[in-house]
């Protein structure tokens, strides 16, 4: 996980860019994924999307979301901050990439 945050910091130093929309996939992922999942590891990704990015998150999409990911939203929302929740949308199943391209 630290290489790719750094990766992408180094990236985006070498040519800043606009904004950012963060797209989650959440195809195949199960209750079973959920339970592997770290709190210090989910509060860590969470703060850095929050706070720690270089650049401006314009959007965060879910996409494929299965019903318990609503449970899990509820946990983030305790450390999460306001900013970020209110650019969290969650979209059923099948959705598409093509309505995220500009």
């Amino acid at each position: 996980m630290k290489a790719v945050i750094m990766a992408f910091d180094a990236e985006v130093y070498q040519e800043p860019i606009n904004g950012l929309k963060v797209i989650f996939n959440l195809k195949g992922t199960g209750f079973m994924h959920v339970t592997k999942i770290k709190f210090n590891v989910l509060k860590g990704c969470v703060l850095y999307l929050g706070s720690g990015v270089p650049v401006k998150i314009k959007e965060v999409h879910c996409i494929n979301s299965q019903p318990f990911v609503n449970k899990v939203f509820a946990v983030v929302k305790t450390f999460a901050h306001k900013e970020l929740l209110d650019k969290v949308t969650f979209h059923s199943a099948n959705t598409s990439l093509e309505v995220f391209h500009e």
